[in-house]
């Protein structure tokens, strides 16, 4: 088999893999997120004279400097397609090779370099991670009192309101798999405390990228609720 790198291809069956490995990229919910194949491979150069084979040492490592090159076996299974790994096929190991001594560098060579490419394995949309937290925080709707401190008379707590009121706050955070994530709206529009002014918060966070590549988006969102009677809610729960 001949293995090719873009436009170059090596000798016929002067090129074999040394190790392959596969992992997944897991979300932070344990949803499958990336696949990563990582290729280390091994090969062997002839030549007639040492000069022939530094001539050829030297096209590979300039060859091998540039990464985003389809990469592989034409035809069979191992073949990374540039075009569909995100931000294409990486050179995570450029051309080495070992002592030069005897004939190793006179007649032959071995040499070894490594790739490395992250294909998407989750669909566009699909959520990575997802939290939300709501907050009650009142006084079941006691009178509100004052602390006083009387300059002759012992301490004592002074009525200042018949009632008091009920607040809320719902917060969360959504991780969605290379497409803006979505916020989710809030539980009690009509309880918003829009008298504060920052009665809603939504934040849309940078992407995390892999070369280049956008993989991950965050949005966060934070609504204050302000009421007259008791009200109460779970949060939202999505896989």
């Amino acid at each position: 088999m001949q293995f090719v790198y873009g436009g170059y291809s090596h000798a016929d069956n002067s090129v074999a893999f040394k190790n392959i490995q596969k992992t997944y990229v897991m979300g932070p919910n344990g949803r499958l997120h990336m696949l990563r194949v990582q290729w280390s491979l091994e090969g062997k150069l002839l030549g007639l004279n040492q000069g022939d084979i530094m001539t050829q040492l030297a096209e590979l490592m300039s060859i091998y400097s540039f990464p985003n090159q389809s990469a592989g076996f034409p035809g069979t299974p191992f073949y990374l397609q540039n075009g569909d790994a995100i931000g294409g096929v990486l050179v995570t190991g450029p051309i080495t090779h070992g002592e030069i001594k005897g004939a190793e560098g006179v007649t032959y060579l071995r040499y070894g370099f490594s790739l490395q490419a992250d294909f998407p394995w989750a669909i566009n949309g699909q959520v990575l991670a997802f939290s939300e937290t709501t907050s009650f925080t009142d006084n079941f709707g006691l009178p509100v009192t004052v602390e006083r401190l009387p300059q002759n008379a012992p301490p004592i707590l002074q009525t200042i309101s018949a009632g008091s009121w009920y607040y809320g706050t719902q917060s969360g955070s959504n991780t969605v798999a290379f497409v803006p994530a979505d916020y989710e709206p809030p539980m009690f529009p009509q309880y918003l405390r829009t008298s504060s002014g920052r009665a809603r918060e939504v934040t849309f966070q940078s992407p995390e990228m892999c070369r280049g590549v956008p993989t991950k988006f965050t949005t966060k969102w934070k609504y204050d609720f302000i009421s007259a009677v008791p009200f109460f809610s779970y949060p939202n729960v999505v896989g």
